[in-house]
């Protein structure tokens, strides 16, 4: 079947375009299925335009439509929120081009992607996100102001109407944003055979086959007075795993109560103040500094509400769903807590189907550790953990990111294959083992999920925590000579037994060569290496152009409703400055109005030389009583001109004809000065007759 011909096809090219250009923000929240329906229907459309293919019927496009909806709801469980309506508008405006074949259904497109910039704008707030949509932004209304054109040649020149206009609003969002009252309002993932660096609350290392880094930041850190720990020294945690299941770990099912307590915190040399620059897509965990004696100042907008849990754990009361920021106060010393009998069982259970290997292996260990020199160490729990960390030390346990996926598919399988059979694996692998181990030996212990390190940013002063920073550890219980239950979770990180410097170079440690790793160098040198040639100049531009974003994100978060009062009190205004605030809004709006449209009016008598002679043909023939009403268009007014002067009828006809000719025909988008200059000497001629007269 022939096509139908397409209705302006270069226009419609255009709306492919931007309809492209508005859903390429959105690649990486939609699902694929989504990206691909929208490749499909823009290709779809490209080939109608180039090739005549014919477009679909429109019954197929209606069962598109209906099961393009259907398909949101069971990726989403519902159409409804920020997520899943933007999918259905992505869906939309792809099926909707394939009908677009008049002017109706290109302005319909137009809108579709003004609200797609507006998703991804509740989506991101990032310097590159802004910057993209301003050019966004501008892009769909030049495509708009094209559709309205009744010449659509396009070039520089035939935009600069359109250009003007978008600059002239260009203060009055600054304005906006300045000035309008500001209201507050997995460690990896385990799913797939290959694993990416983030946050997780489970550990399940033995089905990973290979970790993937990931450069991407978690959260940016502030030290106060540039003072920070050591970067081995850098734990920030997330999470406590008390459920074993061998090399399996998760969060405990049921709550358990821990009294944590600091002793004086204030008159430790070892305390830290800092701020926290969280990104969003943590839920609701908060990361803090080994060990933390408080945490405040939360933006608030969104109502988030930071709670404190046992183990010095803290979350929000709702899923953190954009940048925020917290302060923070932590010592580096562990702090006195208490442990009942009830909670030291918890922290002792073992798996059920322990292979007995593990048994024999850590009953004789336990045996060497009480026989050998590690017996004069009174505290049984470092004891037995110095001994383990040496047993790994000794024999022949190596750190690798690529430890192979293990066949046994429960956790105490996958612990016994780990622990006498591969002997390979990440810090997932050694915590988790080591932290089995410690129960069986008669320790209290547990998993601690979180970041280690960071790398410190030489232009912004700040520390950078990237997701290949995910990192877990080990707290095991010190009992105290007290015996009322009283003691310390004291962190052990086995990842030192194995690779050291993994602790000292955090994430950038999984991207040595295996030659640096053999070759005896000492840290800096290895840095040296790290941030040598290409590699450390790339990093150098990345760590730039991070100090730039982070300083736009600080910007955004601290310019809130409280520093604008902040403002306004500086300059003596502190009762009713709210009130103040929203009059200066409302005032400011105002004047920008009057002001935009008294200069446009001046502007457009200043500039239009053709509607100045038009004018000037008006009042010639006013002179002579004959009065243009205010809504009377030039063609009309010339009919009853030349009633009334039958004499001039054809003369006034004629210069009222290419009036509107130069004004509303094709010729007005580009006026050339030859035109203007014929019409103003027959303007002129009439007048000086008219006047004679």
């Amino acid at each position: 079947m022939k096509a139908d011909k397409p209705w302006d096809k270069n226009l419609q090219i255009l709306l492919a375009s931007i309809l492209i250009f508005n859903v390429v923000p959105h690649v990486a929240v939609v699902p694929p299925w989504i990206s691909a329906l929208c490749l499909g229907c823009v290709v779809w459309k490209l080939l109608y335009l180039t090739r005549g293919v014919p477009l679909p019927r429109r019954w197929l496009l209606a069962f598109a439509t209906v099961a393009s909806a259907v398909g949101v709801f069971f990726s989403y469980g519902t159409i409804l929120g920020q997520v899943a309506a933007s999918a259905l508008l992505v869906t939309m405006a792809s099926l909707k081009l394939l009908e677009t074949n008049r002017y109706r259904d290109a302005m319909l497109v137009i809108f579709t992607s003004y609200f797609l910039l507006m998703a991804h704008l509740l989506e991101s707030q990032s310097l590159l996100s802004t910057l993209y949509m301003v050019a966004d932004l501008v892009i769909i209304s030049l495509l708009m102001y094209q559709i309205h054109r009744r010449d659509r040649r396009r070039s520089i020149r035939s935009y600069r109407p359109a250009m003007k206009l978008i600059g002239a609003t260009l203060p009055v969002w600054i304005f906006l944003f300045l000035a309008f009252p500001r209201f507050s309002t997995t460690l990896w993932n385990m799913q797939t055979r290959t694993a990416g660096t983030g946050f997780s609350e489970e550990l399940d290392p033995g089905s990973i086959e290979k970790l993937v880094d990931s450069d991407d930041p978690a959260f940016r850190v502030e030290f106060a007075g540039g003072r920070h720990p050591r970067p081995e020294k850098l734990y920030w945690r997330g999470a406590i795993l008390s459920e074993s299941d061998g090399l399996k770990w998760s969060k405990s099912k049921e709550p358990f109560a821990l009294q944590d307590r600091i002793q004086n915190p204030e008159g430790r040399q070892s305390t830290t103040k800092y701020e926290v620059f969280i990104e969003p897509g943590y839920e609701r965990w908060l990361f803090v500094l080994d060990f933390p004696t408080e945490i405040d100042s939360l933006d608030a907008r969104f109502g988030q509400q930071i709670r404190k849990y046992p183990g010095f754990i803290y979350n929000l009361n709702l899923p953190l769903r954009s940048r925020n920021s917290y302060m923070g106060t932590s010592i580096l010393e562990a702090p006195s807590q208490f442990l009942t009998a009830e909670q030291r069982a918890k922290f002792l259970a073992l798996p059920d189907k322990l292979d007995d290997r593990v048994k024999e292996l850590a009953n004789r260990l336990k045996a060497e550790a009480d026989l050998g020199a590690q017996a004069l160490v009174l505290d049984p729990a470092e004891r037995y953990s110095s001994f383990v960390m040496r047993w790994f030390s000794d024999t022949g346990f190596h750190y690798t990111k690529t430890p192979g996926a293990l066949q046994a598919q429960d956790g105490a399988g996958q612990l016994s294959e780990f622990l006498f059979q591969s002997k390979r694996g990440f810090c997932e692998h050694y915590s988790a083992s080591f932290a089995t181990l410690m129960r069986m030996m008669g320790v209290p212990a547990r998993v601690v999920v979180g970041f280690q390190g960071g790398v410190a940013n030489e232009f912004g002063g700040y520390w950078l925590v990237r997701k290949l920073d995910a990192h877990a550890w080990t707290e095991v219980w010190h009992d105290t000579r007290q015996g009322n239950g009283q003691g310390q979770w004291v962190r052990v990180d086995p990842t030192e037994a194995v690779a050291p410097l993994r602790l000292q170079l955090g994430g950038d440690f999984n991207r040595l060569a295996p030659e640096t790793l053999i070759g005896g160098f000492n840290q800096d040198e290895i840095r040296r290496r790290l941030n040598a040639g290409l590699s450390g100049t790339i990093a150098r531009i990345r760590a730039a152009w991070d100090m730039v974003q982070m300083s736009w994100n600080t910007f955004l978060l601290r310019y809130d409703l409280e520093y604008q009062l902040e403002l306004l009190a500086r300059v003596g205004v502190e009762r009713g400055a709210p009130l103040v605030l929203a009059i200066i809004s409302v005032c400011g709006l105002l004047v920008f109005a009057f002001g935009l449209t008294w200069a446009l009016r001046r502007q457009a008598r200043k500039e239009d030389p053709l509607l100045a002679e038009w004018r000037r043909f008006c009042l010639a023939l006013e002179r002579v009583g004959l009065t243009r009403y205010q809504n009377e268009g030039p063609l009309s007014f010339a009919e009853r001109a030349g009633q009334a002067r039958p004499d001039k009828a054809h003369e006034i006809r004629m210069l009222a004809d290419q009036y509107a000719q130069l004004r509303y025909g094709p010729e007005g988008e580009t006026l050339a000065s030859s035109q203007l200059k014929r019409f103003r000497q027959s303007v002129r001629r009439f007048s000086i007759k008219a006047s004679s007269r």
